[in-house]
């Protein structure tokens, strides 16, 4: 896990919020995409650190200065994951309101 966080921190992406669980796997999706534009997902996890992500891990501070917020459907389908999606949601879209 140590070896992820450095290698994102070195390309320059703020590792700050990156919470480790090291009982569980890392999430990861491998694609294939074919000639004809179909694309087969594979995901890695079962359970993955991600499923297991709790609304109450969730900081505030995570969107202080951030532009914009990338998020997939993936993590709505198990619990407690998605009720943390649903607040990072939440949080993101109550600071968009505070700048408009």
């Amino acid at each position: 896990m140590m070896y992820l966080r450095d290698s994102l921190a070195r390309e320059g992406v703020d590792t700050r919020f990156l919470l480790v669980d090291c009982t569980v796997r890392t999430t990861a999706v491998f694609a294939a995409v074919w000639d004809d534009g179909r694309k087969d997902l594979c995901f890695y996890r079962s359970p993955g650190a991600d499923m297991l992500l709790s609304p109450n891990e969730i900081d505030e501070r995570i969107f202080d200065g951030a532009r914009c917020f990338h998020f997939g459907s993936i993590r709505f389908i198990d619990e407690p994951c998605a009720s943390a999606q649903r607040r990072t949601l939440d949080i993101a879209c109550a600071q968009v309101d505070d700048h408009l």
